[in-house]
């Protein structure tokens, strides 16, 4: 007996589909950054709007594409860069030193609402490198591998 217990659907039905799913969301940005791109310069002329086009929709497809396959990295590097980061702003007391090293995630829910009322603006290094590692964590929770090791066909 094989391990397809639907016969209609074969087994790399959902791996296509993802990839399908992936390079649709990579054209979809890439378009948008071809259009941002056009915009942004206004150029003079459709010749030079054809060229800003093409060119914020290559850097943007390239960017994507690295940014896809280094992620995991990234989103270390980053969760390390992320919890010194807290350690160091918490060092003016020690029980918020000890919550900080302790509870993580905690502690940076804590220092963004904190930092919030006292900056005044969302744009704090803390809250961007925040929204930064949940970005990468959902690229690297949804890569093909992940899937492809979910569902026990790993390559």
């Amino acid at each position: 007996m094989t391990g397809n217990r639907d016969p209609e659907k074969p087994p790399e039905d959902i791996e296509r589909r993802h990839d399908k799913a992936r390079e649709f969301l990579i054209d979809a940005l890439s378009l948008a950054m071809g259009t941002l791109a056009v915009f942004h310069y206004e150029p003079k002329g459709t010749l030079a709007g054809v060229i800003a086009f093409a060119g914020g929709y290559v850097i943007a497809k390239l960017l994507v594409e690295l940014l896809w396959s280094c992620s995991g990295a990234l989103l270390g590097v980053l969760s390390v860069l992320i919890y010194m980061a807290t350690l160091v702003m918490a060092l003016s007391s020690l029980p918020a030193m000890l919550l900080s090293a302790l509870l993580p995630g905690i502690a940076q829910a804590y220092w963004i609402w904190a930092l919030w009322p006292a900056t005044g603006s969302l744009f704090h290094p803390l809250t961007l490198s925040c929204v930064a590692w949940l970005i990468l964590l959902g690229i690297t929770i949804f890569k093909r591998n992940l899937f492809a090791t979910l569902f026990g066909r790993a390559r």
